[in-house]
């Protein structure tokens, strides 16, 4: 009797459990079928988005920007893992044969610099005259060309004032070289509209921090990142949002960096480039003076578009400071730009940044030998052409949640209190 009683009392608890896995089934099936109705709501609302530009399609995934709210304490969605890089010790070896500035090849680099660019003012001059014969045509021609080929070679002379405020045009070592980069690199820095003083302040900072999402990038094209946006003040975050559009920062950029800010800088230097502008006007009087201003906002423009391609482009290697390696930011964070051979004369090496950020010894005049008697160490090295540049323009912020750029108009603007 007692084991039929337990047979009883077994079938009826099985059959319970049974209703009770049933019921289970039946809310499972329930969620999914209220899941799966979400989901297409979503994906409903994701298309939406893509049309009024809120989202953007690429490589076939659509990328939204989100509310801070939504990601705040979310891990990037991509990989943060690096690839295997060459020994750091044999990439350091190699550069170190090249880190040795010329005073010789030096002067002639800079020699040729001034050769051309005394020619271009010579044949802008020449142009000018053929207004006042009558030829406007080739007056206007030749004043074109003329400019545009003054703003390439100022790009040039501009990399060569670079390399002596790191004292490696010259050899630094040496007290003659010494001398040089620094007095030169004055006077070049003033026929560039660049302060040495505030260049070797603000330039070498950015040689030490560059890519370190903890540190002020400010010296970069694309300087905040969208949390740093979002935790900003908003008067702050507005005034970046509007610095860093992408018509603003390409149209006024070169005015007001080379115009403007650069003006902030010793009194000294200021009459530097004071001279240099009354002695071309003494020279060719008002016409010579817009032909410079002209030749130096296309410099500006030129040089700009370079260095914004050397850190912003996709794929761009940046970390917070607990992750970020100044050896991996060299090789991953800055970009191997494949210059036309035409071109390489007026770019001056600086197009193998990735060299120039492991070290800042190896002048330009031997960068291209460094880099191209080596070239298996580079294989890592992010690499594209001039062409496609344009399409980075855009970029203004760094979302390190799809580990990508935005332009800042895809950023909401930020309420200011009491407004």
């Amino acid at each position: 009797m007692a084991c039929v009683a337990f047979g009883a009392s077994l079938q009826v608890g099985t059959a319970a459990q049974g209703s009770s896995l049933q019921k289970q089934a039946a809310t499972l099936r329930r969620s999914a079928s209220a899941l799966t109705t979400r989901r297409a709501g979503l994906a409903a609302t994701l298309s939406q988005r893509v049309g009024r530009g809120t989202c953007r399609s690429r490589g076939g995934l659509a990328v939204c920007q989100v509310s801070v709210a939504t990601v705040e304490g979310e891990p990037p969605k991509q990989d943060l893992n690096i690839p295997d890089l060459p020994p750091k010790k044999v990439v350091y070896s190699h550069i170190g044969e090249f880190a040795s500035p010329d005073g010789v090849a030096a002067t002639l680099e800079l020699a040729s610099t001034f050769l051309v660019l005394a020619g271009t003012y010579a044949g802008a001059l020449a142009s000018f005259a053929q207004f006042s014969c009558g030829n406007h045509l080739l007056g206007a021609a030749g004043s074109v060309a003329f400019c545009l080929l003054c703003g390439l070679t100022k790009m040039r002379l501009f990399i060569q004032f670079h390399d002596m405020a790191h004292g490696s045009f010259f050899p630094n070592r040496n007290p003659v070289g010494c001398f040089a980069n620094k007095v030169l690199g004055a006077i070049t820095g003033a026929m560039t509209f660049t302060s040495l003083t505030r260049w070797n302040r603000i330039h070498n900072k950015h040689h030490a921090i560059s890519n370190n999402l903890d540190e002020n990038q400010h010296a970069q094209t694309a300087p905040w990142s969208v949390r740093q946006y979002y935790e900003s003040d908003p008067k702050e975050a507005n005034l970046f949002r509007f610095k860093y559009n992408p018509y603003v920062q390409w149209i006024l950029g070169p005015f007001v960096v080379f115009f403007i800010v650069n003006r902030k800088c010793p009194w000294n230097e200021n009459l530097l480039w004071a001279a240099n502008l009354a002695t071309l006007g003494f020279i060719g009087g008002l016409p010579l003076l817009l032909f410079e201003c002209v030749e130096a906002y296309l410099a500006g423009f030129a040089g700009m578009y370079l260095f914004h391609a050397q850190h912003t482009f996709d794929g761009v290697y940046k970390r917070r400071t607990e992750d970020w390696d100044f050896y991996a930011n060299g090789l991953l964070g800055s970009s191997y730009i494949q210059i036309p051979e035409a071109l390489k004369w007026f770019s001056c090496g600086i197009e193998y940044h990735h060299i120039h950020h492991l070290n800042v010894a190896v002048p330009s005049y031997k960068i291209r030998e460094c880099h191209e008697a080596a070239e298996e160490l580079w294989e890592e090295v992010p690499k594209f052409g001039l062409e496609a540049i344009p399409g980075t323009m855009k970029y203004g912020v760094w979302d390190e949640r799809t580990q990508d750029f935005l332009s800042t108009p895809e950023l909401e603007p930020r309420r200011v209190e009491g407004q």
